[in-house]
C-alpha cells in the first residue's frame, strides 16, 4: 500500500504537464477507470490535448486530462489513486489545469461526472463549476445499474 500524505502536506507531490514519457511509463492497468493506455496515447496526440500528472516519489498518482477546441474545452478524465483522494492532489490537479486552459484561451470548460461521485461534485463546485444539465442512463455500474451524469460548465473570467 501506498503512504499517506501528512495532514495539508502535499508539498512531496509534484504536479506537472502530462508528456509522452508519461503516457508511455503508464502500466497498462494505471489508475485510470475506463481509459487504457492506448487511448490516453491516442487523444494525447490530437491537436488541443493537455493534461498534468501528479508524481510522488515517482510513481504517478493522479491524471487530469483535457482538450481545448477553439475557446472552449472538456475535461477527459480526471482521477487520483484512491489512497491519495482528499489530502489536494486533485484540487491541485484540477487548478493547474484550469490555469492552463485559461492561459491556452478557453472560455468555457464542460465535463461529465457521474452523479454518485459527490465528493468530486463538491471539487468541482467549490472551483468554480455549475451544473448545467443531466444525462439519464449515462453511465453502467459494475452490476449493471443505469447511472446519471452531471455535466458541469466552467466560465472562465
Amino acid at each position: 500500500m501506498l503512504p499517506l500524505l501528512p495532514s495539508n502536506n502535499t508539498q512531496k507531490v509534484q504536479i506537472k504537464l502530462l508528456n509522452l514519457i508519461d503516457l508511455h511509463s503508464l502500466d497498462d492497468d494505471a489508475c485510470f477507470s475506463g481509459w487504457s493506455k492506448f487511448a490516453l496515447l491516442e487523444h494525447y496526440q490530437q491537436t488541443g490535448a493537455l493534461g498534468f500528472v501528479a508524481m510522488m516519489d515517482k510513481q504517478l498518482i493522479g491524471l487530469i486530462f483535457a482538450r481545448i477546441v477553439l475557446d472552449e474545452s472538456e475535461i477527459l478524465t480526471f482521477e487520483v489513486k484512491e489512497v491519495y483522494r482528499e489530502q489536494g492532489v486533485g484540487k491541485r490537479l484540477l487548478q493547474n489545469l484550469l490555469n492552463e486552459i485559461k492561459r491556452r484561451g478557453a472560455r468555457k470548460i464542460f465535463l461529465e461526472v457521474n452523479e454518485t461521485k459527490f465528493k468530486a461534485i463538491r471539487l468541482y463546485i467549490d472551483s468554480g463549476f455549475s451544473v448545467i444539465s443531466k444525462r439519464h442512463n449515462y453511465y453502467s455500474s459494475s452490476l449493471g445499474q443505469k447511472i446519471n451524469a452531471l455535466v458541469l460548465e466552467y466560465t472562465v473570467n
